[in-house]
């Protein structure tokens, strides 16, 4: 019989993927939930059975919605298992997988709780009585390799190979004092009669310590400059990534989600560093130690080893349960960040309309969450960790009582019981930190398996810029669907002449920016074409498209920076260039209310420069890049009509050479050689 697979989902809008991939690991297939949330189309609504049918067959499965009674459930002609919508007690909609049902219960994988046994009455009162039926088509099934994080780490830990092998070196030059300098007294007792040679035995063993001491140094600075490293590769790869994403994809994404990415990268470096200096040194001092104590008295060392055996046991068995404790702990705090970063971002809001009790209910309800979550796990946690600690105190315990009986007996020497004692701690403390290393990779596989999945989504590829032939702008049937169902374009067919300049209009959702986004690449068309030129835009490298049309809409941001830098983003300075786009753009009235001029720090909050200020400071950015096609979606929209008109009229004179594409609500024909409306 085949294993019920729970897949938890991330957030709120995730169940309808969760049991997608549930389904494809019960039949053997595997697909990064990443890549099914992107497929579904999931967005902050969730995903609808539509999109969810379609992902199912493009992965390999015959699929199909349908309405069916609860009655009829548990026919024979019905294959298990199948996706059931249903309608909770608190009003949400949730995406379940039915995977068996009996006599008295119907057991699903809720992606928000595991395997829940419903009884039969109780599930009847939330399904909605739509299934989506997955039938497997043939062997065939979406079988995408698994990013593996041991495969991540052992990538990291070669590609530091030298520095791995030093920290090594070093570390078994100071296990191996570790283990000298634990025979000290007992050395110095044997020849305590020797004054002459006990003088140089105090010599020799005051420069193994210094030694010790010294490889321990090393060892520590080769350690922080590993993570150094490991930091730098691990962040740079990905925010290589992040910036690569389509836009549809960062756009379904909250910040606190990719914040929280960002924190837990940084858990990456110190789980390697642990790898290469708790397993491999604290491994070879629990060998060392083992032999060493076999020699001093193998009757203590027997008793060690049961006490040790148990545990390992207790690690091992509970391992499994720390590991869904700190995945239930991780996700927690994902959501409470997410809330606290949004109601931060939407501060003006709360205050214009008085919002803020609505605002702390939220949050508190939020943060009580995730306290008793938190509270519920340091419980449980507590309790192992317990004990664990009852099992080493009785162990010492117990070695201490049997050593004074061993002694008594005359079976062992007060020298050796103290030896075994002084030794035995370079073996219980480095088994408990190699035991130590399962709840932290516990941790990071909770953490990290998010980042691997985010890593498993397509990027964009920005290949080397070529040349762009600059021409007519052909728009021929073209048609554009955000979600594959609703078309925002149907069939649309336009030329915008080479060097005109155009303004476009339209009724708000129109598709009005898709349109202009469509003709940069942000987004990709489904039907038709897009020509410039006679040559498709598909056909140029993407890096070639954004270099050459550039996209500006009233959304874009400034920077924590000067009012130049923010002008410049890194380009060289121009004095000539610099003036010409700052009369064109008329910065020159913003500048001169301001001391510094154009060395003014905007603020974080952008409180020292109106919207309009904003808008043309942002133009000024776009002007100082070269570019064929500049497209304006509303980016002059809050500065005042007499200022844009005169603007307008400044880029006309300046890109007589290029295009100009302006989208406005406003009545500005009389200024453009042709008026195009989207949507009418």
């Amino acid at each position: 019989m085949k294993k019920f697979q729970v897949v938890k989902q991330r957030d709120f809008k995730d169940c309808g993927p969760a049991c997608i991939l549930s389904i494809l690991k019960y039949y053997g297939g595997y697909v990064p939930l990443e890549k099914i949330r992107s497929d579904c189309f999931t967005d902050n609504s969730g995903t609808t059975a539509f999109h969810m049918v379609n992902t199912l067959t493009k992965y390999g499965f015959d699929s199909y919605g349908a309405k069916i009674a609860f009655d009829k459930l548990n026919e024979k002609n019905l294959v298990l298992p199948v996706i059931a919508h249903l309608c909770l007690e608190n009003g949400l909609n949730h995406y379940v997988v039915i995977y068996k049902i009996t006599k008295k219960f119907v057991i699903v994988m809720d992606p928000s709780k595991g395997i829940v046994k419903f009884e039969l009455e109780k599930f009847k009162k939330v399904f909605t009585n739509v299934i989506i039926v997955c039938y497997l088509k043939s062997t065939y099934i979406a079988n995408y390799k698994k990013n593996s994080l041991v495969k991540s780490i052992t990538k990291i830990i070669k590609s530091e190979k030298s520095l791995v092998i030093k920290i090594m070196l070093f570390g078994l030059f100071n296990v191996i004092f570790t283990i000298i300098t634990g025979f000290y007294f007992k050395v110095c007792f044997n020849n305590v009669d020797d004054n002459k040679l006990l003088k140089i035995l105090f010599i020799i063993f005051f420069f193994c310590y210094f030694t010790k001491i010294f490889l321990e140094l090393l060892s520590t600075y080769l350690k922080n400059y590993l993570i150094k490293n490991i930091d730098f590769n691990v962040n740079n790869n990905f925010f290589d990534k992040l910036f690569n994403l389509p836009s549809r994809v960062l756009k379904s994404r909250n910040v606190g989600e990719i914040i929280t990415r960002v924190t837990e990268l940084n858990n990456l470096h110190e789980f390697v560093s642990d790898i290469v200096v708790t397993l491999f040194i604290n491994s070879l001092l629990v060998i060392m130690t083992f032999v060493v104590l076999y020699f001093i008295n193998s009757k203590l060392l027997l008793i060690l080893i049961i006490f040790l055996i148990l545990f390992v046991g207790i690690c091992l068995v509970t391992n499994k349960m720390i590991y869904n404790m700190i995945k239930e702990n991780i996700e927690s705090n994902e959501s409470f960040s997410s809330d606290v970063i949004e109601k931060c971002n939407a501060f003006d809001t709360i205050k214009n309309n008085s919002l803020e009790n609505y605002a702390k209910l939220k949050i508190n309800n939020s943060l009580i969450s995730y306290l008793k979550t938190n509270f519920d796990i340091t419980k449980r946690l507590n309790i192992i960790n317990t004990l664990k600690n009852a099992i080493i105190d009785f162990m010492y315990y117990t070695i201490i009582t049997v050593g004074i009986i061993e002694f008594l007996h005359n079976n062992l020497s007060l020298v050796d019981f103290i030896t075994f004692e002084s030794v035995l701690v370079y073996l219980v403390e480095p088994l408990k930190n190699i035991m130590n290393l399962f709840p932290k990779f516990n941790y990071l596989k909770a953490s990290f398996e998010k980042i691997l999945e985010f890593n498993s989504l397509e990027g964009e590829v920005l290949d080397e810029s070529t040349k762009f032939l600059n021409g007519d702008i052909i728009v021929k049937n073209m048609s554009y669907s955000y979600n594959d169902y609703n078309k925002t374009l149907n069939n649309v067919n336009l030329i915008i002449p080479k060097y005109s300049k155009v303004m476009i209009k339209g009724k708000s959702g129109t598709g009005k920016s898709t349109f202009c986004k469509l003709l940069n690449r942000t987004y990709e068309y489904d039907n038709g074409s897009i020509c410039i030129g006679g040559i498709n835009i598909k056909d140029y490298p993407l890096k070639t498209v954004r270099n050459n049309i550039l996209y500006l809409s009233q959304n874009e941001f400034l920077f924590n920076d000067t009012i130049k830098n923010n002008i410049l983003l890194n380009k060289k300075y121009d004095v000539e260039k610099f003036d010409k786009i700052a009369k064109i753009c008329c910065l020159d009235e913003i500048v001169s209310k301001k001391p510094l001029r154009y060395e003014t720090y905007i603020d974080k909050d952008f409180s020292n420069l109106s919207g309009g200020e904003k808008q043309r400071i942002i133009l000024a950015r776009a002007l100082y890049r070269n570019f064929k096609i500049l497209i304006l979606d509303e980016a002059l929209s809050e500065v005042n009509i007499e200022l844009e008109r005169n603007i307008i009229g400044n880029l006309k004179n300046e890109l007589r050479n290029r295009t100009l594409i302006y989208v406005t609500h406003k009545e500005h024909e009389s200024m453009f050689e042709k008026c195009l409306k989207i949507g009418d």
